[in-house]
This record gives structure tokens, sequence and C-alpha cells, in this order.
């Protein structure tokens, strides 16, 4: 993370303040989002005149359009019954707002799966970073990750208080239904991998190893799709052409025997 976060001047700004507190002891914090959308987003148009269409709620049956007051909120009960909810019951149900983010407890840094993590957020010192430093160090020390909960937009969050590059940061978690634990899946069927296939399999990491390339990480079909609209936007239509697909995936020893072989073969030639 830049450096610079914590900077009035430069930098990502602060989202939220809030206070970490945990068995009596207060931590002023500002928050920023660890995460940038990236998605193309799109309005709809009459083709005709290209002007932006609205959208309306309208009754099936009468064809009417509804007004917003007459809306409500409803669960299915299953056939036509519904639970019907009310604006002022919903809004009974709001979480008291709060800035602070309680720590209720600190577990083993490999005790949460990564299937819980949700969405990042950076945590920054508001004020005096002494007590800031004091908690990532012990953090990291005891390589121990912290158990949070906060109010935030009208939502309750549970995360998790860790550590990245010294700086701290808060991961919303997934509620505990929502994640399928390892155990609920079927047991792998089939033979283990023989003493040569473990053996590829091993040379293949060991040629492949090298260090996390973030700028590789990219979204092909956005860059496509991006690459369309600026070219509209000067006026070219831009010769289209479908991803090529992949071959059909190979048995693991020629696959791995074959990418073995590429990777050896870049290696080489990179160091002429």
């Amino acid at each position: 993370m830049p450096s610079n976060v914590h900077s009035a001047k430069t930098g990502p700004r602060a989202m939220w303040k809030g206070v970490i507190r945990a068995d009596g002891v207060s931590l002023p914090i500002k928050l920023f989002s660890a995460v940038r959308e990236s998605r193309v987003d799109f309005h709809l148009l009459h083709a005709p005149d290209r002007m932006r269409v609205e959208q309306h709620m309208v009754n099936p049956v009468t064809g009417k359009e509804v007004a917003s007051d007459d809306i409500r909120r409803g669960y299915p009960l299953g056939g036509d019954r519904f639970a019907l909810l009310e604006p002022e019951e919903l809004e009974k149900l709001v979480p008291e707002k709060s800035r602070d983010v309680e720590v209720t407890r600190f577990v083993p840094s490999s005790a949460i799966a990564p299937a819980w993590y949700v969405r990042p957020y950076y945590l920054g010192p508001d004020g005096d970073a002494t007590g800031y430093r004091g908690l990532v160090e012990a953090l990291e020390k005891r390589k121990r990750i912290g158990v949070a909960h906060w109010t935030m937009r009208n939502a309750s969050h549970t995360g998790a208080l860790c550590v990245h590059r010294g700086q701290l940061l808060l991961v919303k978690l997934r509620e505990k239904d929502a994640v399928v634990s390892a155990e609920e899946l079927p047991a792998p069927e089939g033979r283990g991998g023989d003493a040569r296939e473990l053996a590829l399999a091993e040379q293949l990491v060991s040629a492949l190893a090298g260090p996390f390339e973030p700028e590789t990480l990219l979204d092909e079909h956005r860059e496509r799709l991006q690459a369309l609209i600026d070219a509209k936007a000067k006026g070219r239509t831009p010769k289209l052409e479908k991803p090529v697909r992949r071959a059909p995936a190979a048995p693991l020893a020629s696959a791995l025997r074959r990418s073995l072989e590429q990777a050896t073969h870049a290696r080489s030639k990179a160091h002429g």
C-alpha cells in the first residue's frame, strides 16, 4: 500500500472514521477503501434518437404504473402468499449508528479460511500513530487476527482485523451460513498420483516459481469491451474477433510435462 495513505494532501480520502475498541483500550482510526471498482457501466437508450429510457413499476394485471408510495417489500412464503413489510417496520430494524469497531477476540492468522473474506478496507491512525504502530507490531509478532464488529451504512458487519505490509487491514467477513465447509464436499475419487507424476508436479512448481505480479491480473473481456467503446468514441468501427478457445485439457502427466518443457525453454531463452 502507498505510504501516503494517511496524508491529508495526497492519496485516498478516508470514507469513514471510527474507534477500535478492545478490552477497554481505544484507538481512533480512519477507514479507506482497499479496492476500486473497474466495471463498465452502460445507460439504456432508445436506439432511433439515443434518448435515455426510464424504468417504471407496472401492475402486470392492469398495465398501469404503480406509484412509489404504493410499493412494499414482500417475502415469498410459497404460492401466492407473501409476508408484507411496511417501511416503518424495516426502519426500526436498522442498527443504531456507531463509530466503534469492537474487537471481541484475537485468533491465529490461519484460523480464517479465504472463503470467509469479502471486501477489504485499510485502516490508518486518526491522530497520534503510536498506538496504531503498537497494535500492528503486536499482531505481526503474535501472528494473530482480530475478530471485529462494526456498523456502517445502516448495516452491521463482522470482519477480520489483520496486518498487510505494516498497515492495519479490516476485511469484511461473510455470514456464518454463507460459507461452504470443505468437509461438506465429496472426497476426491480415484487413485493418488504416483511418484513420477508427483516429481513432474514438483518440477513444474519449481520451474514457474516467481514473484506475485499484480499487473498480470486483467479482465480480458472488460479490456476488449473498453477498447470497443474507445474506438466507437473516436468514430471508428473496429473488426471484432471472438477470443480463441483454449485447447481441451490433457491428462495430468502429459500436461505437466508440456508445461515444464515450455517453462524451461522460456527461462533458457530469457537468460540467453
